[in-house]
């Protein structure tokens, strides 16, 4: 299961950069600035695992139960149950690789964060300056 969710983020983020690509020759074909394409696909190819993930670890998962019943020959006829529930190995691997790539996106959103407000502090104390007839 986590396998597949893995790859489906992987092609889910392939799609955004191509969309991003093509946006960005779209824009450049018109004369407008080309960042704000890669701004948005980067952002919701970091935020989807992060709020697809948030949703998994807080879905109840289900419980494995195991029911085993002994009837006994004897006069008594003595019953006996065992339920066992808890979670399974793969459950438990599961939830601790998405807990895993949450934990990673939300890393990686907070380093975008931080990378935008230093790119704003130079853009601000930056020097302003032509070069061929470009600001």
């Amino acid at each position: 299961m986590i396998i597949t969710w893995m790859l489906a983020s992987a092609l889910f983020t392939l799609l955004l950069a191509g969309a991003a690509w093509l946006a960005e020759r779209a824009l450049v074909a018109i004369g407008k600035p080309r960042r704000a394409p890669w701004v948005l696909a980067i952002g919701v190819a970091t935020a989807w695992p992060l709020v697809a993930g948030a949703w998994f670890l807080a879905s109840p998962q289900p419980s494995v139960a195991m029911i085993t019943t002994r009837i006994g020959t004897n006069t008594a006829a003595a019953i006996t149950s065992k339920l066992a529930i808890g979670s399974s190995l793969e459950l438990i691997v599961n939830r601790g690789l998405v807990g895993f790539w949450v934990f990673a996106s939300f890393v990686l959103i907070i380093r975008i964060v931080l990378a935008l407000v230093r790119m704003r502090t130079v853009i601000r104390t930056a020097d302003q300056a032509w070069m061929h007839g470009t600001d």
